[in-house]
Order: C-alpha cells, then structure tokens, then sequence
C-alpha cells in the first residue's frame, strides 16, 4: 500500500516522519514488515545478549554483542578498556537510552543497525542497484566537549574495525568535540573530514542524518541539509550498511540515544525517485 502521510509541521519545518506523528500505523507501507524500515523511540528497555542471541552481553575489548529493539535488532562492539555497563537503559529523567554506558575516558561502543556486516542485514545497500535509503538518529550530549567520535551514517559490510579511520569506504557525520563535520573514505584511502560549521550544544537534542541517493551520501542536520564541498560517491556495486561509532575523549560524557530510524526512503515518501 502506497503511504499517503500528511505532511505536519514541527519547528516551522516539514516532517513526514512517523516518529512526528503524520503516518498512522495502518497506513504504514509493507516495508515496515518486510525489515525495509524501522523506527525506534528508545523510550523502554531493549533486551541485550551475546551473538547468541540468549546470553548476557559481554562488556570485554572487542566483545560484539546484540541489542534487540521491537522492531531491528543492532550490533554492538566494545571499545577501550571494557565496559561495566553493557546494556543501554531508559534515563527516567532525561529521556531516551544511556547509551555512552560507562563514563570513563577513552572507552565506547561501535555498532551496525540490523547487526549484519554482511548483504544479509535487512537494511544492506547494494550502491546503485538498492533503493534510496537512510539513517537517522537523535542524540544528547551532557557535555559535547569530552566526545572524541560520534558517527553516523553507512560503511562497507566489513567485519570491525577498532580504529573509525580504518574502514575502507564509509560516509558519515561525525560530532568531535562539539563540531559536526562530514568523514569520508574512499577505497582504504585517508579520511577526509570537512566541517559542517554546525555544532551540537550542551544537554540538548541534536539530530544526524545521511541519506544514500544513488551512489550519493548526503548529509542532514537537525532536518536541514548540510551542503559542504564535493558531494562523496560510494562506489557503485558496494555493499554498505547503517553504523554508528561512539568514543569518549580525554574525559568522558553522558551520552544519551533518543530515537533512531533506518530504512528505505520511500517508506517514509522520501525517495526523489518516486516522485
């Protein structure tokens, strides 16, 4: 069934997000049941395990674990030191997840939405050939400063890598201490980062976004697009997933996750495309 969402307004811009209310669940597209879309609001607790799907996550370096939401189910891979805290929880007070998990320097978590770092997790793109896709996640920072990496976007299907610069192609925003700057690799080559000029605040709301149109990423920032440079191109036939990557910096902040979305553009009438 073809979505027919009106558009509504929130902050004097135009959404059409489900998350803003516009799009009923029975009117929802079959891509929400067919793994083509996922939205989740991170407002109760997701279970977490192993790879295994049934034992306690792992808070160990290198240690990968599951996150299981209602509705996807994310990767997630142990930076640093290790973690005491290895499951995210509701913060009754903030809202969203205590996603940073430990507050200690250095350490953090990588992660891939529908955990697969193959062509078999349920939002892989095949560049060129897939449709129009996107990811898009809120956060919140009690103190900007203190991160060292916060990204996300899309890289190659390829097994982790500990350090964010030695992926081999991957595009994304990144908010390092406070600057929200656009990282790219091409090819195994060095990461080229171009500053937005955006910045998230203090203990507030900032939302990150990259759609992959064709071969193009392109870059959203708390719902605008962000328009820097020479747009990056993946290579086309390249098989490339949704991730995030998380690290403190020489202190540590609270990190909190406040919602994220992943899928197919046009499950949100979004696709230029298919209009």
């Amino acid at each position: 069934m073809a979505l027919r969402a009106q558009q509504i307004k929130k902050g004097g811009l135009a959404s059409r997000s489900i998350r803003d209310g516009s799009i009923l669940p029975n009117k929802l597209s079959r891509l929400v049941n067919t793994a083509g879309y996922a939205i989740e609001p991170c407002n109760y607790q997701p279970r977490g395990s192993t790879t295994d799907g049934f034992t306690d996550p792992s808070g160990a370096t290198g240690a990968t674990n599951l996150l299981h939401w209602r509705d996807m189910v994310a990767s997630y891979f142990i930076l640093g030191a290790g973690q005491t805290l290895v499951l995210p929880t509701p913060d009754t007070v903030n809202g969203g997840l205590t996603f940073g998990l430990d507050l200690a320097a250095a350490e953090g978590h990588q992660g891939v939405f529908g955990a697969m770092n193959t062509v078999t997790n349920p939002f892989a793109v095949t560049v060129g050939t897939s449709p129009n896709a996107f990811v898009r996640a809120t956060f919140r920072a009690a103190t900007v400063a203190n991160a060292a990496e916060l990204a996300l976007g899309w890289r190659k299907a390829e097994a982790f890598q500990v350090n964010f610069d030695d992926y081999d192609e991957l595009a994304a925003l990144n908010m390092q201490a406070g600057d929200i700057k656009r990282e790219t690799i091409l090819n195994g080559a060095a990461t080229v980062t171009v500053d937005t000029l955006l910045n998230a605040l203090d203990a507030t709301d900032f939302t990150l976004e990259v759609r992959l149109i064709g071969r193009q990423a392109l870059m959203f920032v708390n719902g605008a697009q962000a328009v820097i440079g020479v747009p990056f191109n993946f290579d086309v036939g390249e098989i490339v997933v949704p991730f995030y990557f998380w690290l403190q910096g020489g202190a540590s902040s609270a990190l909190n996750l406040m919602d994220v979305e992943v899928g197919q553009l046009q499950a949100i009438q979004l696709d230029p495309a298919r209009h």
